[in-house]
């Protein structure tokens, strides 16, 4: 029994000879070619993959924003920071999309979209494309409560028109400047507008048709009778006033 013992001490103190001598082996001889045992057994973690590297369906997350103008870059990159300087899935960067999207429509940009395009992985870049969407044809449908006197409508299109340009000439749509618009129209108050938006005919845009009713004819009549005359003019009192509404 004293000899098995003394056989097994003597072979482990060997395996952890050995093992030393691969690993002063290793360190001496870099590069070389490992070919006994104990240094195959030391390295064989070297063809496992690293812990950060990108597998197949991973992007590098260097951003990159395109297509933006009436949001700065910075801001952009900003709201998306939490994405940054790591590996992402393809939901993760089409989450970093969505943020982008919802701070356009935070602004008023609600036919604004942000978007992840084809990529690239050969140039270590993660995209981000913005498409920002446009106003397209604006058509205004007149409607009067009196039909005798359609014609004669006092709020024509180019007065319309002149509440709504600053929308028209934007290069994005925003939908608070439209709406600033059609609430002062409505502050006329025999004018009721609305709007609908529509799929545009071009890529990018929207088409809105605008209705422009006119409720009443623009005129108030009314007549009065009193007793709050003086000793002068007579005790009772009438008269009539005709008011142009605009």
């Amino acid at each position: 029994m004293r000899t098995k013992t003394i056989i097994l001490t003597s072979l482990i103190s060997f395996l952890f000879c050995m093992n030393g001598y691969a690993m002063d082996a290793e360190s001496t001889q870099t590069g070389s070619t490992k070919s006994n045992f104990f240094s195959k057994l030391l390295s064989r973690g070297d063809d496992l993959p690293e812990k950060d590297v990108a597998i197949e369906d991973d992007y590098n997350a260097k951003f990159v924003i395109e297509g933006n103008t009436v949001i700065d870059s910075k801001d952009l990159y900003e709201i998306t920071e939490d994405y940054h300087g790591r590996v992402l899935d393809s939901k993760e960067l089409e989450a970093a999309a969505n943020l982008i999207t919802q701070e356009y429509w935070n602004r008023g940009y609600i036919t604004s979209l942000a978007h992840t395009p084809w990529q690239n992985r050969d140039d270590g870049k993660a995209r981000i494309a913005i498409v920002e969407g446009r106003l397209g044809d604006v058509t205004i449908k007149h409607v009067n409560d009196n039909e005798r006197f359609a014609k004669f409508n006092r709020f024509n299109d180019k007065f319309i028109n002149r509440y709504l340009t600053k929308s028209a000439k934007e290069s994005a749509f925003n939908n608070k400047n439209f709406e600033r618009g059609l609430l002062l129209l409505n502050e006329y108050p025999t004018l009721d507008v609305t709007a609908a938006l529509s799929k545009g005919k071009e890529p990018g845009t929207s088409d809105v048709v605008i209705t422009a009713k006119e409720k009443k004819l623009p005129l108030k009549a009314s007549v009065f009778v009193n007793n709050h005359g003086s000793r002068y003019t007579g005790h009772i009192r009438t008269g009539a006033s005709l008011d142009i509404i605009n």
